[in-house]
């Protein structure tokens, strides 16, 4: 992330495609891998309060030019520190806060795009701030106890900032709690909220505190690594539920295992929150300081929550039951619903989902093919009959193959379209 403040008579402000300031923005940087296609990973789209929804950019992140370039020239080009700030003045910076590893380059260098940022999807948001909002945002970096690797605070901040003067010199200030909560206002008066967790808050940063506190079930995007990523999470009164694929607009589609971005949306279309991170849904990352700046603004929801492609299905473990009962969730629900059906049932979810794969094994239609695939595939000698040991291979993921014939399939020359794909997140 980066942050800078600026002086009195030059306006450093968040810019927008064309160079001109802006009250924030945010860019959605595609991965290089995504359903059907690879692309150069270094597109993007971008989104204002001008613009209205996502727009595909014509620039490259990798160019100096576009939002992020024309934003950070203002640092490279020397234009930050000049002169004097003062409360009494109207003075004003930026907050860029993303998800790029090994991102901003030195000053000295200009402006680089690192190699490391182009294969997954990233995500940054720039907000413009006036000089009093920073003096808190200093106070909310003591938590996150960020890697400063470039840093300068001027003499004429250093009564305001201390800490963050301390934070420069590789100190750790004493904290008074192990997170804390912040309101933002930005320069043209929209509410942002910044929640921040030391490493001394051992827990998922969306789960533990940022669902409850905002009273919303939340969809969370972030970077799952096999193995790593903590599963949907429904033990308290709010949720979080993993996204797993992300649909944006022109039928861009790609899995979150190819997103590096951290963000989150609201379940429920009326509660409107948005938020953007630097913390993964991922075991290691309890123990790490962190944050998200969340927004309450329509807009900005509408564009990530519009984006969510997801179905998601929770069977809970065996205890008094036999193992067999499930929770249920779709847009139409207010949250989680327990099934009157059981999860082997031939007229549940999964099964009225899977139910033209089911009767292409009771009337062998022409021109389906399939694909089942499980890295826990069943026991082949378990005595079950044919139909029960297919439904158990689709339980987890399953790609619907239509108009093609078996011959190109079995000859590998059929290549899944983005429509076809169809993914259920299954938490232990």
């Amino acid at each position: 992330m980066l942050w800078c403040c600026a002086v009195c008579g030059t306006d450093i402000s968040c810019r927008n495609e064309a160079g001109e300031p802006v009250d924030w923005f945010i860019i959605y940087k595609l991965p290089r891998d995504k359903i059907g296609e690879v692309g150069s990973g270094v597109d993007y789209m971008y989104l204002d309060s001008s613009v209205g929804s996502w727009q595909m950019s014509k620039f490259m992140v990798n160019t100096s030019q576009g939002a992020i370039g024309n934003t950070l020239n203002q640092l490279y080009m020397g234009e930050a520190y000049k002169g004097y700030c003062s409360l009494t003045a109207r003075c004003q910076g930026f907050w860029l806060s993303h998800s790029i590893p090994h991102f901003p380059s030195f000053p000295e260098k200009g402006y680089l795009y690192p190699s490391s940022g182009k294969v997954n999807g990233q995500t940054a948001l720039c907000v413009t701030y006036q000089y009093e909002q920073f003096l808190l945002i200093a106070k909310q970096m003591a938590y996150l106890y960020p890697r400063f690797y470039n840093c300068s605070v001027p003499a004429a901040f250093l009564a305001d900032m201390l800490q963050l003067a301390q934070l420069c010199k590789g100190a750790k200030p004493p904290l008074a709690s192990d997170k804390a909560v912040e309101q933002l206002f930005s320069i043209e008066g929209e509410k942002f909220v910044n929640f921040v967790k030391s490493e001394r808050f051992v827990d998922d940063i969306y789960t533990g505190w940022v669902a409850q506190a905002l009273g919303a079930d939340l969809l969370v995007e972030t970077w799952q690594t096999q193995g790593h990523e903590l599963p949907s999470n429904c033990s308290l009164p709010k949720h979080t539920m993993n996204v797993k694929r992300i649909q944006l607009p022109g039928s861009i589609l790609f899995l979150s295992r190819h997103d590096h971005s951290k963000w989150c949306v609201s379940r429920v279309y009326e509660e409107q929150v948005t938020c953007l991170g630097d913390l993964n849904r991922e075991r290691a990352q309890m123990w790490r300081g962190g944050g998200l700046v969340c927004s309450f603004n329509p807009l900005i929801y509408k564009a990530f929550r519009q984006v969510v492609d997801w179905y998601i299905l929770y069977k809970l473990p065996k205890m008094e039951d036999d193992g067999l009962s499930y929770m249920y969730m779709d847009e139409s629900t207010r949250g989680w619903e327990l099934s009157r059906e059981k999860i082997n049932s031939r007229s549940g979810t999964l099964a009225n989902t899977l139910k033209p794969l089911l009767d292409f094994y009771d009337r062998k239609t022409d021109g389906f093919g399939y694909m089942l695939y499980n890295d826990q595939p069943p026991d082949p000698s378990r005595d079950v009959g044919q139909k029960e040991r297919n439904w158990s291979l689709a339980l987890t993921q399953y790609t619907k193959i239509s108009n093609i014939s078996q011959q190109r399939l079995l000859a590998n020359q059929w290549k899944p379209k983005c429509s076809d794909i169809f993914v259920c997140d299954l938490p232990l």
